[in-house]
């Protein structure tokens, strides 16, 4: 074997697995926006866009050229090791060379090439300017094969639903990179998450954020003045609920400011009705980012979330949307109460929860696998579905291993609840009370 065959021409094809490698890297993970800021200044914008536009297609042309250098580098040099095509073929060399060999691909393919695209990213976009503009004329006879195949995944995964498509992906995407980003240090914990919120806010209903029926503080329409102001002082709300007879006729929404000019009014002569302005009314299905617009074209900044049978269900404000994104908001009239956790850890693997918990944060803060159902949406929704009624306090339901017992109850909620893990004995013994 010439020297030629046996040294160039691998390390020719290692070179190339690992500059491919890296635009691959570069392309999938990188920041587009400072990838266009660097070509502007470089004037090859222009020669950037078509490539842009068709960047799945280049993607799946540089893997596919990644993948032929890496079989060409491996069978070159496990060739070398093992003595093909000379007639002194010897076994051990070949699987000598199979695993160095494929040693070297990794750190090629893998570390070399994510290093380079991780401090020379722009370098090598603009070096590799030539070869993106051909991917960009063979990349659809790949792309097409590409398209096929995740379609076929897609469809026997049953992702292929409305809302499962693009945007979905495109979201998985992003968060992916703020999780990179984090661990890099280029994103604080407290960007990380308000980006994180962002993007599920997309996703989250109304029916999550909202203040359950039973919460509900409002006045009657029949409540005269003198009445309000207790109201107001007793609880020091800035925008107020009006109802007749029932929460499920709430007729409008009072601002309390509002009210400021009529405080001193005699109170035989007070009408409430004038100051009221209409409600927004939205079903628990609607979007809270959708909301949050609707509340951006109104003057009215709480809305009456309604079930399927045209009942009250709850009500947001638009603090409450915003606290998806920026979290917890806490006015002057909450700053010094002292609210026990939502979770509270009281040892040995033991927790007491707010009964209001949602299933699923529950699930992803406590690694639990309680199952979520259409019929529920916290934990003490859950343990009262179990239970088929109001349980009292002490009573428990089994689950997986663990014990969810009713610590505080009221005659139509669970308050809080403990969560336990079951002893090795105890486990099996599902729904006792």
């Amino acid at each position: 074997m010439t020297a030629l065959f046996a040294w160039v021409l691998p390390l020719l094809a290692g070179i190339l697995t690992a500059w491919m490698s890296a635009i691959e890297f570069t392309l999938r993970n990188g920041s587009r926006g400072e990838v266009e800021r660097a070509l502007d200044a470089r004037g090859h914008l222009s020669r950037w866009k078509p490539i842009a536009s068709n960047l799945p297609d280049v993607i799946a042309s540089i893997s596919f050229l990644r993948l032929v250098f890496s079989i060409t580098f491996l069978t070159l040099w496990t060739l070398d090791f093992s003595g093909v095509p000379d007639e002194n073929f010897v076994v051990s060399g070949f699987f000598v060379g199979l695993s160095t060999g494929a040693v070297i691909i990794w750190l090629l393919a893998s570390v070399l090439g994510a290093a380079i695209a991780r401090w020379a990213a722009h370098p090598i976009v603009t070096a590799a300017m030539p070869l993106l503009r051909i991917c960009v004329s063979i990349g659809p006879l790949l792309g097409i094969l590409v398209r096929f195949i995740n379609e076929i995944v897609k469809r026997l995964s049953g992702a292929n639903l409305p809302g499962n498509g693009d945007q979905s992906q495109a979201e998985a995407d992003l968060l992916r990179s703020v999780e990179q980003s984090q661990r890099e240090g280029g994103l604080g914990e407290t960007t990380a998450e308000m980006i994180e919120n962002v993007v599920e806010f997309t996703s989250t209903d109304v029916g999550e954020v909202m203040t359950p029926r039973t919460e509900i503080e409002g006045i009657e329409m029949t409540d005269d003045l003198v009445a309000i102001k207790g109201f107001i002082g007793q609880e020091g709300h800035s925008r107020i609920p009006v109802y007749e007879e029932d929460l499920d006729h709430i007729i409008g929404i009072l601002y309390v400011k509002d009210l400021v000019p009529y405080l001193g009014e005699d109170p035989a002569t007070f009408k409430l009705r004038p100051l009221l302005r209409s409600p927004i009314i939205i079903p628990e299905t609607k979007v809270v980012a959708d909301l949050l617009a609707d509340f951006q074209r109104s003057e009215v900044h709480m809305a009456i979330v309604v079930d399927e049978y045209g009942g009250t269900a709850g009500l947001v404000t638009i603090e409450d949307v915003l606290e998806e994104i920026v979290g917890e908001i806490k006015d002057e009239h909450e700053g010094d109460l002292e609210e026990e956790p939502e979770i509270r850890p009281v040892g040995d693997g033991h927790y007491e929860v707010d009964g209001r918990f949602h299933i699923d944060d529950l699930n992803e803060e406590l690694s639990l696998n309680l199952p979520e159902d259409e019929e529920y949406d916290t934990v003490g929704g859950y343990l009262m579905a179990c239970l088929g009624r109001g349980p009292e306090e002490g009573e428990s339901w089994d689950i997986d291993g663990m014990r969810l017992t009713a610590i505080e109850t009221t005659t139509t909620q669970i308050s809080r609840i403990g969560i336990q893990p079951m002893e090795v004995d105890q486990v099996g013994n599902s729904g006792e009370a």
